[in-house]
């Protein structure tokens, strides 16, 4: 098991994020190619989150409101397994 804070956990996820994005597939404009490297994707789903739920980011927390996010499948990303 994995502790939260390891340099091998934090790789698997990037790993795994990486490999589900599906920007270019899902029909958005402007998407990194999906062999993008992981700061260009990670750029573009934040950006592409911010903009989805500007609503709810300003009244409640972030992270709360990406769990959220998350939760209702996003076809740019697989989080199936979420």
């Amino acid at each position: 098991m994995l502790k939260t804070n390891s340099k091998q956990l934090r790789q698997n996820i990037r790993n795994y994020i990486v490999a589900n994005y599906d920007g270019p597939d899902a029909g958005y404009e402007n998407a990194p190619e999906r062999n993008a490297d992981f700061s260009e994707i990670a750029k573009f789903l934040l950006d592409n989150f911010r903009k989805e739920k500007s609503h709810d980011i300003s009244r409640y927390i972030e992270r709360d409101v990406f769990i959220d996010w998350c939760q209702g499948l996003p076809s740019i990303l697989d989080t199936c397994y979420y």
